[in-house]
């Protein structure tokens, strides 16, 4: 839920409240805060609502394991979608 529903969320909140809410600094501040915030909730929401056996599996199982024709191929994409990535 995090990946899917959070983050991007989060990534939209920051531009709507600029766009909204004013681009001033102390409204840029305080609505930092605000979502900041909402994220210490998600965190407090995440140590206390799952059950260790969950966090347990999220922890083992919410990997990305790469082989070497992927690991290659993300070297690649990064080089040309991020222009100050040196290679790994």
């Amino acid at each position: 839920m995090r990946r899917w529903l959070l983050i991007p969320s989060l990534c939209y909140a920051c531009a709507w409240l600029v766009l909204f809410k004013g681009g001033d600094a102390l409204s840029v501040c305080f609505n930092t805060i605000a979502l900041l915030l909402l994220l210490d909730i998600d965190n407090l929401t995440y140590h206390v609502g799952f059950a260790e056996v969950h966090k347990a599996l999220c922890e083992k199982e919410g990997r990305v394991y790469l082989d070497e024709k992927q690991g290659d191929r993300l070297v690649k994409l990064k080089a040309i979608y991020e222009p100050s990535f040196c290679g790994a």
